[in-house]
């Protein structure tokens, strides 16, 4: 700055010179009057003399003017294209490249200046990133709208739920979804000044319950809105298979009581009864006790099973001599019904808990003698297939129509309910099959027509013994 002074100071000595050369060629001018007896006559002779001493100091004053001025505004211009270049905190300006001390100075407090304003967005943007990776990793939907319900911030699971993207930010909610149900909700939210609202929206099959709560002043002048979203079908799901199971198990329970009540009565009633009468009520009580304890025991079975809970322990399991037993315990009773039962056995270990897999070799077995056609036959298969075990076993029964063959391993699920109850069946059998497949890691499979009959393929994996 100073060589920008000394540059003016220079400017005006010349132009001082120029004007005391002008009045030396008027005064030239007055003395060549006097010379020349009249003074026109003289100016004329001193008027060449006063142009070019003007000329002369006029060409030198902008000639010494325009190093001055470039003298002050290239440093200037340099400062301001660094100033541009270092507006975002990432650039650091070099004071030793500017002429002027004055503006040396300043680069100097204007880099410590950028470098404060470098960390502080490093911190913002690591905040922003903190926040953006903890929204993003909770299984809730997480939106945040302005007054205008652009959208401020969005998570991931919110993405998935509306089917869109993270390049929404910044646009109207009406780019995220289409879905009427969730705008009519906000504009209610608008409209009942911040009272908060929830519906339950349906996604893909999914219930997603979505909450909508004001956020008053926050963001801006009009306040703004947070809508978060959860996945609630398997919660819905749960309460209504657990409000359905205790209706089931019920009125299973209800029909043996009954019976139990009812023939408790009549013998206690003091009604002269023949003695096979008695016998046969006793033999009912006896019946529809022991249907009652299987039903109970069943119940809590499949209720520990669901729960999680174990039910013994793994074991490297004989599971050839554990169908063997199975089928002879059932033998009887197909003997009775004329049943014929084939046996193709594989020697076969495997690890599991060896109770459960008892439950769903017998289930399995009971269910194919007892909904067998007469003189019909049961097939029983055990062989290896690579890592996994393959158990089959089928029967000559009424096939099982398609579209029940998607709910028999329901809970209290019946085909034929009046044939499973003559049969004493309690619709649990074949959903205490599947959990014990699912805790094994194992599949099953039903096959029903009437060419085959109908045929369950459970595949089990071996494992190895820890």
């Amino acid at each position: 700055m100073r060589r920008a002074i000394f540059g003016r100071v220079v400017v005006l000595l010349v132009l001082a010179l120029a004007i005391c050369a002008a009045l030396c060629a008027v005064m030239y001018g007055a003395h060549m009057a006097r010379a020349y007896g009249s003074i026109p006559a003289g100016l004329r002779a001193a008027l060449p003399g006063v142009i070019f001493a003007a000329a002369v100091a006029l060409v030198v004053a902008v000639l010494l003017t325009g190093v001055w001025m470039r003298g002050v505004t290239s440093p200037l211009q340099a400062f301001n294209r660094s100033l541009e270049q270092a507006e975002d905190g990432r650039v650091t300006l070099k004071p030793e490249e500017y002429q002027y001390e004055e503006l040396q100075e300043l680069a100097g407090k204007i880099n410590t200046m950028s470098a404060d304003i470098g960390e502080h967005i490093a911190r913002v943007e690591d905040e922003q990133d903190k926040t953006g990776l903890i929204l993003d990793s909770v299984k809730e939907g997480f939106i945040l709208l302005d007054g205008s319900q652009k959208v401020l911030m969005i998570n991931q699971s919110a993405c998935a739920y509306l089917g869109c993207d993270k390049g929404v930010t910044g646009r109207h909610l009406i780019y995220c979804t289409r879905n009427m149900q969730l705008l009519d909700a906000m504009d209610r939210v608008v409209e009942r000044a911040g009272e908060k609202t929830s519906v339950d929206l349906l996604v893909s099959g999914k219930v997603i319950e979505t909450e909508f709560a004001a956020v008053s002043g926050r963001y801006d002048s009009a306040g703004g809105m947070i809508i978060t979203m959860t996945d609630a079908t398997e919660r819905r799901n749960a309460v209504k298979m657990r409000r359905d199971f205790f209706s089931n198990a019920s009125h299973e329970l209800k029909t043996p009581i009954t019976s139990i009540k009812g023939s408790a009565e009549l013998l206690c009633s003091g009604i002269d009864l023949e003695e096979s009468q008695r016998s046969e009520l006793v033999r009912r009580i006896g019946m529809e006790t022991e249907r009652m304890s299987e039903l109970v025991s069943d119940i809590i079975l499949i209720s520990r099973m669901e729960s999680g809970e174990p039910t013994g322990t793994e074991e490297a399991v004989d599971f050839t001599a554990l169908v063997e037993e199975c089928c002879d315990e059932v033998a009887p009773i197909a003997e009775q019904s004329g049943l014929t039962m084939h046996r193709a056995l594989a020697p076969v270990v495997l690890v599991g808990n060896r109770k459960n897999l008892r439950d769903l070799v017998s289930n399995l077995l009971v269910n194919a003698v007892k909904y067998n056609r007469p003189e019909g036959q049961v097939d029983v298969e055990l062989r290896e297939e690579g890592d996994n075990v393959v158990f089959m076993v089928r029967n000559d029964g009424e096939p099982i129509a398609p579209e029940h063959q998607r709910r028999v391993f329901e809970r209290f699920y019946r085909v034929d309910s009046g044939r499973s109850k003559q049969a004493g069946g309690s619709g649990l059998g074949l959903a205490i099959v599947k959990h014990v497949v699912d805790s094994h890691g194992g599949t099953i499979a039903l096959e029903s027509n009437a060419a085959l009959g109908t045929c369950f393929t459970i595949t089990l994996p071996k494992h190895e013994l820890l």
